[in-house]
C-alpha cells in the first residue's frame, strides 16, 4: 500500500477487475506500468520514467571513451534527472489546473520512490476522456508514420468546438513547453465531458519545461537541429525517416520567456494554424485567447498562486517514499523552482511566456504565419546566445 498526506491510499488493482481499456494502457510504451486503486475504487496508472543512459545524456559533452562510465557521481546525476522529470509530471498538471481554472481538466498525479529508488508516477484515470484527434486519424490512416502522406488538418474534419479545444491545448503547450501534448499517435490530449460541458483535457506531461526527450535540456537540443541556423527557412518535412532522426530536437528552442510557435513533436504541420481567416482558425484563436486570458487572470488574482501549487505538489509525494520532500534540494535546483521574485526562476519564465503568448495572439490575428514567428524566435535566441 502507498499512502499520501491528503489521505489517499493506493493498492495494486486485482487483475480480475481490470477492464479492456485499462489493459490496453498497460501495453503502451516501453516503461513498466501497473494499475492501482484508491479507497473509492478509482483507478490510477503507475508508470516509471524512461531509464536514462550515460550515452543518451552526455554524448557530445564528454569524451567518447567516458560514455561507458558508471561512477557513483554519474549514476546520481542520472537518478536526479529521472527524479526531476517525474517531479515535473506531478507539478505541471497541478499548475495547469490552478492556472487555467475551468478551462482545462488534468488528472490527480502522485509520486512514489520505492526503497530501491525505483520511481513511479501515479496518475488517476479520467472516465470519459476522449483522444478525439487520434480517433479521427486512426479510422482513416491507422498509424500515421506507416504512411507516406501525413494527414492535414482538413483530413481531421474538425468541428468548430473541436478546433476551439485544439486552440486551448495549443496555448497550454506553448506556455509550459509541452512537446508531447500530442505524441506520434496523437494521444495524450483531447476532451472530456464534465457536468454536461465539453472541456479540453491533458493526461500526460512527459516532456515539459526545460527538460525533454531522454533528459536532455532544450537549450542544448536546439544545437542538434539543422534548422537552428540564423536566417534559415524552416522545413516542415517530417516523414518516417526524418521523424526517427529528428524526434529529439526538431524545432527545439531554449525554455525562456520568448515562445516559439512550432512544437517539436507535431506531425500534422497545419494543425496549429491560427493565422487564417477560416472558421477553424478563428475558433482556434478564440480557444487560445480564452486560455491565456484565464492564465493572466489567475496570476493577477492570487500573488501566491505558484507557492500554493508547489506546496500541493510536495504533498503529492508518498509517505513511504525513499526520497522525501525535504530531500529534493539534493536532487533539484531549488533556486530555479523556488527563486525569489525577479530571479530567473520557473514562475518568472512561465509569466513571461504568458505575456509572449499575448504577442503571438496579436500576430495570429494579423495573419502572420506560425513558421515565420518561430523563425523570428529562433533568430532572436541565436543572436542573444551568440551561437
Amino acid at each position: 500500500m502507498i499512502s499520501f498526506q491528503d489521505g489517499v491510499k493506493l493498492i495494486e488493482k486485482d487483475s480480475t477487475s481490470i477492464q479492456s481499456r485499462e489493459s490496453e494502457l498497460l501495453g503502451k510504451g516501453f516503461t513498466k506500468k501497473l494499475l492501482m486503486v484508491n479507497q473509492e475504487q478509482e483507478t490510477f496508472l503507475a508508470k516509471s520514467p524512461d531509464p536514462l543512459s550515460v550515452q543518451e545524456v552526455f554524448r557530445g559533452y564528454i569524451p567518447e571513451k567516458k560514455l561507458d562510465s558508471t561512477t557513483e557521481a554519474v549514476q546520481k546525476h542520472l537518478f536526479s534527472l529521472e527524479l526531476e522529470l517525474s517531479f515535473i509530471e506531478v507539478l505541471i498538471p497541478c499548475f495547469m489546473r490552478v492556472l487555467f481554472a475551468d478551462q482545462l481538466i488534468t488528472p490527480e498525479v502522485y509520486l512514489h520512490i520505492d526503497k530501491n529508488n525505483h520511481i513511479f508516477v501515479l496518475s488517476k484515470l479520467l472516465n470519459g476522456f476522449d483522444e478525439f484527434l487520434y480517433s479521427k486519424v486512426a479510422g482513416k490512416f491507422g498509424y500515421i508514420l506507416d504512411h507516406k502522406k501525413i494527414p492535414s488538418r482538413k483530413d481531421l474534419d474538425l468541428t468548430e468546438q473541436e478546433a476551439y479545444l485544439v486552440g486551448q491545448l495549443y496555448a497550454a503547450a506553448l506556455i509550459f513547453n509541452h512537446w508531447d501534448i500530442l505524441n506520434s499517435r496523437l494521444l495524450n490530449a483531447g476532451k472530456i465531458e464534465i457536468s454536461g460541458q465539453t472541456k479540453a483535457c491533458i493526461v500526460d506531461f512527459g516532456f515539459c519545461l526545460h527538460l525533454s526527450y531522454k533528459g536532455r535540456h532544450t537549450d542544448s537540443l536546439c544545437l542538434d537541429d539543422e534548422n537552428f541556423s540564423y536566417g534559415k527557412r524552416i522545413n516542415y518535412r517530417f516523414f518516417s525517416l526524418d521523424y526517427n532522426r529528428d524526434y529529439r530536437h526538431r524545432f527545439a528552442l531554449p525554455f525562456d520567456t520568448m515562445v516559439g510557435t512550432l512544437l517539436p513533436h507535431t506531425l500534422i504541420e497545419d494543425l496549429y494554424q491560427l493565422s487564417g481567416n477560416d472558421r477553424l482558425s478563428t475558433a482556434m484563436r478564440n480557444g487560445f485567447a480564452a486560455m491565456i486570458k484565464q492564465a493572466d487572470k489567475s496570476i493577477r488574482s492570487n500573488p501566491k498562486l505558484y507557492e500554493e501549487v508547489f506546496s500541493e505538489c510536495l504533498q503529492s509525494i508518498s509517505n513511504e517514499s525513499s526520497v522525501k520532500a525535504e530531500d529534493l534540494p539534493y536532487f533539484l535546483n531549488m533556486n530555479y523552482y523556488l527563486g525569489k521574485i525577479g530571479d530567473d526562476n520557473l514562475f518568472s519564465i512561465i509569466k513571461g511566456r504568458i505575456r509572449d503568448c499575448f504577442r503571438l495572439l496579436s500576430c495570429f490575428e494579423q495573419g502572420i504565419d506560425p513558421r515565420i514567428l518561430h523563425e523570428n524566435a529562433r533568430d532572436t535566441y541565436y543572436k542573444v546566445n551568440s551561437f
